[in-house]
């Protein structure tokens, strides 16, 4: 009786930590075009978030985002961290921490990565950030 009993328990327990497995939030992959801190006048953002990278904020213009994984759309990421100050933390490859840093003023970048949301923090882990020069329309003359 005793071991039914144990069988019982042993069974819930693995049962609860499957659940929990399967609950647990997947990084989300996307793809986004910004200006960092400053964006060309007249260019109206789909998003404008608040990121944070070793203590400091920065003003995220987001132009474009492009879910690449997931069943989740920019509306919905949007959605889920707009109560925040600021939105996500950024970590990921050293260079492409040293490029997002280094972004000059009113230039478009090209970012790839992924976002993490979880209960306790939002991250955005960057895989690469470059210029976005073929993305943006050449001036007409």
């Amino acid at each position: 009786m005793k071991s039914l009993v144990w069988a019982c328990v042993l069974s819930l327990i693995t049962a609860a930590a499957t659940d929990a497995r399967m609950r647990r939030p997947r990084p989300i992959q996307v793809r986004m075009v910004a200006y960092v801190e400053q964006m060309v006048g007249g260019t109206r953002p789909d998003f404008t978030w608040v990121v944070s990278y070793r203590g400091k904020r920065y003003t995220l213009y987001v132009l474009k985002l492009d879910v690449l994984t997931g069943g989740i759309t920019p509306l919905d990421i949007d959605a889920a961290v707009r109560m925040y100050a600021v939105k996500f933390q950024i970590a990921g490859d050293k260079k492409a921490l040293e490029r997002f840093v280094a972004a000059p003023p009113r230039q478009q970048v090209l970012m790839t990565g992924f976002i993490r949301l979880d209960t306790a923090a939002r991250f955005f882990m960057l895989d690469s950030v470059d210029a976005a020069y073929l993305l943006t329309p050449a001036p007409t003359p």
